[in-house]
């Protein structure tokens, strides 16, 4: 589906009062800026770079939609699938992510700051250098990478694993992991364990 047809789809199903079908649509940089797609099929749909800017896409289908650098700020997208979703680099301040499901999704480098994300399913998402809401997704940068915690798992850099294999991991394994320096790890340790701890992580 064109981009063109897309946005013809969009304002008949406004019209009509139904929710539109856009299932593997091109919406590349399109502007959906206060777009009305609650309960919309964006299942496998390019959105990359498009204005999703407070959209209402409540009870929306977005699994393995490419949303990468998209404009989602404000947007509504409680209780949306957003399974396997590609939000790489996506804009996602204050956007009301309550109930929604991103379970496997790419928020790597995704701006997560001030979103609800209350009752999202998070589990095997890519948290890397993402900026997080400091609640269900906590992110505290250092002199050298960026440190994202969610649930029971840990990202610093490019390098995501559970909790419970960072703290395992014996000198030899962090130093073969090439880009987490062991002097940073040997600093930062102690500092993430008082971190977890504060979020009542079971040591």
């Amino acid at each position: 589906m064109t981009l063109d047809e897309a946005l013809k789809t969009i304002e008949e199903a406004a019209q009509n009062g139904v929710s539109p079908v856009l299932r593997d649509a091109d919406l590349r940089d399109a502007d959906l800026h206060g777009a009305y797609l609650r309960r919309a099929d964006l299942r496998d749909a390019d959105l990359r770079d498009a204005n999703l800017r407070r959209a209402d896409l409540r009870d929306a289908d977005l699994r393995d939609a490419d949303l990468r650098d998209a404009d989602l700020r404000r947007a509504d997208l409680r209780d949306a699938d957003l399974r396997r979703a590609y939000l790489r680099g996506a804009d996602l301040r204050d956007a009301n992510l309550r109930r929604a499901y991103l379970r496997d999704a790419d928020l790597s480098g995704a701006n997560l700051s001030d979103a609800d994300l209350d009752g999202a399913d998070l589990r095997d998402a890519d948290i890397r250098v993402c900026i997080g809401n400091g609640r269900e997704i906590q992110s505290v940068q250092t002199n050298k990478w960026l440190i994202v915690i969610s649930g029971s798992c840990m990202a610093i850099g490019c390098q995501q694993h559970p909790i419970s294999d960072w703290l395992a991991f014996n000198d030899n394994r962090i130093d073969a992991m090439g880009d987490v320096e062991l002097d940073f790890w040997r600093t930062w340790k102690p500092i993430i364990i008082l971190i977890l701890q504060t979020r009542g992580y079971k040591l």
